[in-house]
């Protein structure tokens, strides 16, 4: 069998449906033998980096595993920032990169570069991927490419970097089977948590993106519902339950939910399933997490665990779905009735209580999506404002770039959601983040598919923008219009990709009592911000958790904190 075939063959076997990539000269041979694929859509991105990012979110919607492929050289260093992307936050994906034949190579030759694009693709991507597999000849192939996507998907999820000469890929090879990873023994008694929770009177549950990328959804919100206590999330996943759920109280961290930081608060036992807990949910204080409560941590990644936050916390190295299999399992008897209510108190008298015009804007903007909709953000203020102004109904998702926190990830993002779900997708953009990607509007106007981009347009990179404001005496180099950075006419770009185009001012809430999103096709919505944005709230170094800047008004916090 031809290597670029048995290569699909694996690709299809792990039931990817969809690949995302981008032309060279080392990689025609596994285009070809995509193209030959039925089962498989070969999809043509304008950038290598939206390539990556596509593959990306095709893994964020689907809970499969996202793959992309490469030219060597350029093609490769171009797919960097996506491959660091999954790496940091976990996401299940195969990243193929052609290499000159191993005949044109340097190897222990003393030279800077033999090969035409020949650059050291396996050594420079070492550090942000699970394993990087330089496949030097084509009897190593099978085994490879097999342990590539077992590797992408069990313990931790993350990137496996396929480094393939294309000598490798037009070999013919014999096919044999490798052996799967065994699953992880956790050796942990149920009673451990069990005692801990029916002992506590206002136990909650953190629960973080590990749970969201084992594909795990369903059976945990059956252990929610098994338990029935309060529910707070990190921000990647916020969207595992319905806004409306009565155990949902939102998102955590430095930009968090008020009412989730204060339930963190006033809990005696926090039980953290699957989350990093790193300085964007705790701040500068880890301590300060876990204030007046115990602390249960559930990780599959025992380096995760190795950063503790408090000293005598109960550390759990075991997967979520094993933990939720034994929550299922069992009988639990207590009541949280009383703890629920004022959670559901705090939830009702803080949610909003920051919120702005723009806020509504979003707000109402996202009611228009259908009940299925993914939902993908760059990074900047319109990211948080995404968060802070979802209302998520049972079926739709919200998809990010947190760890690496790039911009230029939600229109390619947004595409590999589409394929992952074939379902509509909101992608929402700065101004400023637009335009690292911008050239896939040809792609989603090539492929007339239901992707509605919409551009938070406050003529500004905002986050950066307002830390300018506050450290450098309002001195916003390369931020702003008065410092350099501008930005294009919006309806002439949605006019040369030939996209439907809407101008929605902040000042015209009304305006979109009338609007409705397409039910085919994709869309470009700019939203025209005319008053300075900035991120509310935010921790206040030093102090607890919900505590957070601006203030809230005497009589509020009166009421919260007697709850």
């Amino acid at each position: 069998m031809k290597g670029s075939d048995y290569i699909v063959s694996v690709i299809k076997k792990n039931n990817v449906t969809d690949v995302f990539g981008y032309p060279g000269a080392t990689v025609c041979h596994l285009m070809d033998s995509l193209e030959k694929e039925d089962a498989i859509v070969n999809h043509l991105n304008y950038h290598e980096q939206a390539c990556a990012f596509a593959a990306c979110g095709y893994a964020q919607s689907s809970g499969r595993i996202g793959v992309a492929y490469a030219n060597g050289g350029p093609g490769f260093t171009n797919l960097i920032t996506g491959i660091a992307n999954a790496y940091y936050d976990s996401i299940p994906t195969v990243f193929i990169c052609g290499q000159v034949d191993t005949a044109d190579m340097v190897g222990a030759r003393l030279l800077r570069q033999n090969g035409i694009q020949e650059i050291p693709i396996s050594a420079i991507a070492s550090k942000f991927v699970k394993e990087a597999i330089f496949v030097d000849s084509p009897d190593k192939l099978c085994e490879a490419v097999n342990r590539a996507f077992e590797l992408s998907k069990s313990g931790r999820p993350g990137p496996i970097l396929l480094e393939i000469p294309a000598n490798v890929q037009r070999a013919e090879i014999e096919i044999y089977e490798s052996v799967n990873s065994q699953k992880l023994n956790a050796g942990i008694d149920i009673n451990v948590i069990k005692d801990m929770l029916e002992a506590a009177e206002r136990p909650c549950l953190l629960v973080g993106n590990g749970v969201k990328l084992s594909g795990l959804s369903n059976m945990f919100r059956k252990a929610v519902d098994k338990l029935g206590i309060p529910v707070v999330f990190t921000l990647p996943a916020f969207d595992l339950l319905p806004f409306e759920s009565k155990y949902n109280f939102g998102y955590v961290g430095n930009n968090g939910c008020r009412y989730s930081n204060y339930i963190l608060e006033k809990s005696d036992l926090i039980v953290s399933v699957a989350a990093r807990l790193d300085v964007k949910v705790t701040g500068k204080e880890k301590k300060a997490l876990v204030h007046n409560a115990k602390l249960i941590r559930i990780d599959i990644d025992r380096n995760e665990l190795s950063e503790k936050i408090v000293t005598d916390e109960v550390q759990i190295n075991m997967n979520a779905e094993q933990l939720f299999e034994k929550i299922l399992s069992e009988e639990w008897d207590y009541d949280s009735t009383m703890w629920l209510n004022i959670c559901e108190n705090l939830k009702r008298k803080l949610y909003g209580y920051d919120f702005k015009n723009y806020h509504f804007i979003l707000q109402k903007l996202f009611s228009k999506a259908a009940d299925d909709a993914s939902f993908t953000a760059d990074v900047g203020h319109h990211e948080i404002y995404m968060a802070q102004s979802l209302k998520l109904k049972e079926k739709q998702r919200a998809l990010f770039s947190l760890g690496l926190a790039s911009m230029g990830y939600s229109l390619p993002a947004a595409i590999g959601a589409y394929y992952g779900t074939r379902s509509q997708v909101i992608s929402l953009s700065g101004d400023g983040g637009i335009q690292m990607n911008i050239q896939e509007l040809q792609f989603i106007a090539r492929e007339n598919i239901p992707v509605k981009v919409v551009i938070f347009n406050n003529h500004s990179l905002g986050m950066v923008r307002e830390f300018q404001e506050r450290n450098f005496n309002h001195v916003c180099s390369q931020t702003t219009d008065q410092f350099g950075y501008t930005t294009p006419v919006f309806s002439k770009i949605a006019n040369a990709y030939g996209i439907k185009y809407t101008r929605i001012e902040d000042h015209s809430i009304g305006q979109l009592e009338e609007f409705e999103f397409d039910e085919k096709g994709p869309e470009l919505v700019e939203l025209v911000i005319n008053e300075p944005t900035y991120l509310y709230p935010r921790y206040i170094r030093g102090k607890r958790i919900c505590d957070m800047e601006p203030q809230l008004n005497d009589k509020i916090k009166e009421y919260v904190e007697t709850l």
